[in-house]
């Protein structure tokens, strides 16, 4: 499902690394800052992909959370990622559809793969 998504932030921050446990994520954006997000403070996970592939990054997750405004985008190679991706697939409702087909796109677009249910 391909959407533009109101609510999410203009500027986005992008992560250098990511871990998570039971309690959120601890998302290093430089060597010295390290921010940490709960799951309770996830409210949406978009994957936004872009037409300049495959010799440039085209496919970025971004985590938004409560606050649009503190936010962060990572690539699928963001050291720690492919076990942040298990632990989202388990998010209620999370739709592993839209995933397939964000990493089809070719296109600029935004894809909402998750949202917390109002």
């Amino acid at each position: 499902m391909q959407s533009t998504q109101p609510g999410l932030p203009t500027a986005v921050i992008s992560a250098q690394r990511i871990e998570h446990d039971d309690a959120g994520m601890t998302i290093q954006l430089s060597t010295d800052n390290v921010e940490h997000m709960t799951w309770d403070e996830l409210s949406m996970v978009v994957i936004e992909t872009n037409s300049l592939g495959p010799f440039v990054d085209d496919v970025h997750w971004l985590l938004v959370g409560s606050d649009p405004e503190r936010s962060w985008r990572m690539a699928a190679d963001t050291a720690g990622f492919d076990d942040l991706l298990s632990r989202l697939q388990q998010l209620p409702a999370f739709d592993n559809d839209v995933v397939i087909d964000a990493m089809t796109s070719v296109d600029d677009a935004r894809f909402l793969a998750w949202q917390r249910p109002t």
